[in-house]
C-alpha cells in the first residue's frame, strides 16, 4: 500500500516552491491525463466515449473508437466520469421517489451491502425541503438500493416527505440489524440525508465479514472540508494499519483495493470504501460535536480544497 502524505506547512517558506510544483502536477493531475470517460455495460465491457444522451428508447453514445450509435437501456450498467472522480449508473426511476419512470443516470454515493444515490433534479419552482428552507433551481433526491429492492426518500420532494415516512424505508434496508434498528426507532432519531447516509454506512461496516487483498489497486485522497474538533488529531487507519496523523494542513492519498472493500477509520469513525481503477476518489473528512464524518465529493470540489490546505 502506497502512501503519500503532505508535510505540515509550520515552514511556508522552505515547502512554497515544492508544493506549487506539487499541485500543479499531482492534485491537478486527473483533470490532464484522465479527461476521458468509460462506460459500463451489463456484460463486462468497458469502453471509452465522448458523449452520450439518454432518448426515449435508449441511449445515443459519441465515441471515438466505436463511433456515434444507439443502445437499449437494457445493455447500460453505468458510466465512470473521471473528471469528476465519480461513478453514475442508469436507474429508470424510484419507487417512492419523485421520479417512478424516468430513465436518468445517478451518482454513486456510498458503496456497500447497501449503496445509496443521488439523483439530481431541475426545477423553475420554489422546492421546500425539510425544515422548511426553500430554493430554486436543483435538489437531490436520494435513494438505497439492496439487492433488488430499492426505494427513494422524496415522492413529495416539493413539500418533503415525513420523518415517519423516510423512518419506514430506511427500516426495510436494516431490519436484519437490531442495534442499526433501535437506533433509528428511537423517537428522537431525525431521519434526514446526512443520517441516513450515517446509518447506511454503519450497516455496510456491520457487513465485512473480513478484509481481502488483491494486488488490484488505485488512488484515493483523503482531505479535510471541515474539523470543529481542532484540538483532537486525526488518526487515519486503513484495514487495521496505521497511516498518519490528519492534521488540518496535511492532504493523504493511499492505494487501496478496487476489486475488495478496504476499512478505514478516523477516530471514532469507520467505514468501508473501495478505490475504481478509472479514476482517483477523493474522501472528505468533517470534524464537528465530537463526531467525524467521510463523504465522497467530487474533484473539481476537493481539488480547490485540498489547494487551500497545501497553501494554510
Amino acid at each position: 500500500m502506497k502512501i503519500l502524505a503532505y508535510p505540515s506547512l509550520s515552514d511556508k517558506k522552505l515547502f512554497i516552491l515544492k508544493l506549487n510544483y506539487w499541485l500543479g502536477f499531482f492534485i491537478l493531475m486527473p483533470n490532464l491525463i484522465f479527461a476521458q470517460h468509460f462506460i459500463m455495460l451489463k456484460n463486462g465491457e468497458v469502453f471509452e466515449f465522448s458523449s452520450l444522451k439518454i432518448k426515449e428508447d435508449g441511449v445515443k453514445i459519441v465515441s471515438k473508437e466505436k463511433g456515434n450509435f444507439k443502445l437499449p437501456f437494457s445493455d447500460i450498467s453505468g458510466y465512470y466520469n473521471t473528471q469528476l472522480g465519480l461513478s453514475y449508473f442508469l436507474k429508470k426511476g424510484i419507487p417512492d421517489g419523485a421520479t417512478e419512470y424516468a430513465y436518468q443516470f445517478d451518482k454513486l454515493v456510498v458503496e456497500g451491502e447497501i449503496n445509496l444515490y443521488e439523483r439530481t433534479h431541475f426545477s423553475n419552482n420554489l422546492i421546500v425541503r425539510q425544515g422548511g428552507a426553500g430554493s430554486s433551481g436543483q435538489w437531490i433526491e436520494i435513494y438505497l438500493e439492496k439487492n433488488n429492492l430499492y426505494r427513494g426518500f422524496d415522492k413529495y420532494g416539493l413539500t418533503g416527505i415525513s420523518n415517519k415516512k423516510r423512518k419506514e424505508i430506511l427500516l426495510d434496508f436494516i431490519k436484519d440489524d437490531a442495534q442499526l434498528v433501535n437506533e433509528v426507532e428511537n423517537k428522537d432519531f431525525k431521519c434526514s440525508d446526512l443520517n441516513i447516509y450515517k446509518i447506511v454506512g454503519k450497516y455496510n461496516l456491520s457487513k465485512l465479514s473480513s478484509i481481502k487483498t488483491d494486488s488490484s489497486e488505485s488512488t484515493v485522497f483523503f482531505y479535510l472540508k471541515r474539523n470543529g474538533n481542532s484540538a483532537e488529531v486525526m488518526k487515519l487507519f486503513v484495514n487495521g494499519k496505521f497511516i498518519v496523523d490528519l492534521e488540518e494542513s496535511k492532504v493523504v492519498s493511499t492505494n487501496i483495493s478496487n476489486q475488495n472493500f478496504s476499512k478505514i477509520c478516523i477516530n471514532n469513525y469507520c467505514g468501508v470504501i473501495k478505490s475504481s481503477p478509472y479514476h482517483f476518489k477523493y474522501y472528505g473528512i468533517v470534524g464537528k460535536e465530537n463526531e467525524i464524518i467521510v463523504l465522497l465529493t467530487d474533484a473539481e470540489k476537493a481539488n480547490r480544497q485540498m489547494v487551500h490546505l497545501l497553501n494554510k
